[in-house]
């Protein structure tokens, strides 16, 4: 997919606030010549980091962008007791959750 000149120019930016301006620029280009930029915006900023400092993390998301939004959005909610709540439901097996109730 194209990349316009603002979008361009403000991965440039963004990526020489890494330890690797290069190779942040260069990931993060690849990634958007695959999947559309818009959804990934708001994150563009870490998104630059990460593919700075772990290629094979790149690699991954390039592949997997849906992986990729859903870390970014994950990583950015509020700790809150319903989410570790919500978080124990649909990680813990059946007995778990009669162990946690009996606590």
């Amino acid at each position: 997919m194209p990349i316009d000149e603002g979008l361009h120019k403000r991965i440039e930016e963004l990526s020489l606030d890494t330890p690797d301006p290069a190779r942040a620029k260069r990931n993060v280009l690849s990634l958007f010549e695959l999947t559309p930029a818009g959804p990934f915006l708001p994150y563009l900023a870490d998104i630059c980091r990460l593919f700075a400092v772990s290629q094979f993390l790149a690699i991954y998301s390039i592949a997997n962008p849906e992986e990729l939004l859903a870390a970014l959005k994950e990583i950015k909610r509020p700790v809150s007791k319903d989410l570790l709540l919500e978080r124990i439901s649909s990680e813990i097996t059946p007995d778990e959750q009669r162990d946690i109730e009996s606590m």
